[in-house]
């Protein structure tokens, strides 16, 4: 059995191995179409560790958001209020440190890192048999356990985060990008270079459009509602 041609057992042998093995493992398990194939080529290894790691991006995401918008609270976004689950710094005082979204971070970098292992184990085959199966049996469990981790300590940290309502609406109302439909209207080199002369104040840029351009402001913020902002396309 050991190239999946069954020549070392009998046929009761390799049917009722499944059956016993569903058993112990308490997991639907099936035996492979194509035994020869299964045992010759590990490259579902590396599609099931693909995915794997295509979990790892999304963690490694949405950490990295929760990082940067939980950053400040005075000098940088701080638009969410992340919860001190930890002990912050030790230089800084009251200062609150993303411990949580970095052990994810770091956790989907070393998933990272097990996906290149494990990609390159499961082409190591000669033949027959891929002498690299245990490691690739390794690091694939080994993402498992790291992912779980993960995905429990995220799920219970992103409940205690908090959005101060008060600094979006701020950051909001001081992004130059409010008057990204006015692009449409008046092009994009005319819109920037009103943004830069009027320093980034969105009231002041408003008034030099609407003076440049022969128009008023009223006009302009009509052009500003949320439906031409969020839509699909402008009208």
């Amino acid at each position: 059995t050991a190239i999946g041609t069954g020549v070392g057992a009998p046929k009761e042998y390799t049917l009722r191995i499944v059956e016993v093995l569903r058993q112990i493992a308490n997991v639907k398990i099936a035996k492979a179409e194509n035994l020869i194939d299964a045992t010759q080529n590990l490259d579902t290894f590396a599609e099931v560790h693909g995915l794997l790691k295509s979990l790892a991006v999304n963690l490694y995401k949405i950490s990295n958001d929760i990082r940067l918008l939980g950053s400040g609270p005075r000098t940088a976004i701080g638009e969410i209020v992340l919860p001190a689950v930890q002990v912050g710094s030790t230089i800084m005082p009251g200062k609150v440190n993303p411990v949580v979204p970095e052990y994810v971070l770091q956790n989907a970098l070393v998933v990272f890192g097990h996906d290149e292992i494990v990609s390159h184990s499961c082409a190591q085959g000669n033949l027959q048999l891929n002498q690299f199966a245990p490691i690739v049996v390794h690091f694939t469990l080994k993402s498992m356990r790291l992912l779980t981790s993960s995905c429990n300590a995220l799920a219970k940290y992103v409940e205690l985060l908090d959005v101060d309502k008060e600094r979006c609406q701020q950051n909001l109302e001081r992004s130059s990008s409010n008057l990204t439909p006015l692009i449409n209207y008046f092009g994009h080199e005319v819109v920037s270079e009103t943004i830069r002369q009027a320093n980034y104040d969105i009231e002041k840029a408003l008034e030099l459009l609407a003076e440049k351009e022969n128009t008023t402001v009223s006009e302009l913020l009509k052009k500003l509602n949320i439906q031409k902002m969020t839509g699909l396309g402008y009208y």
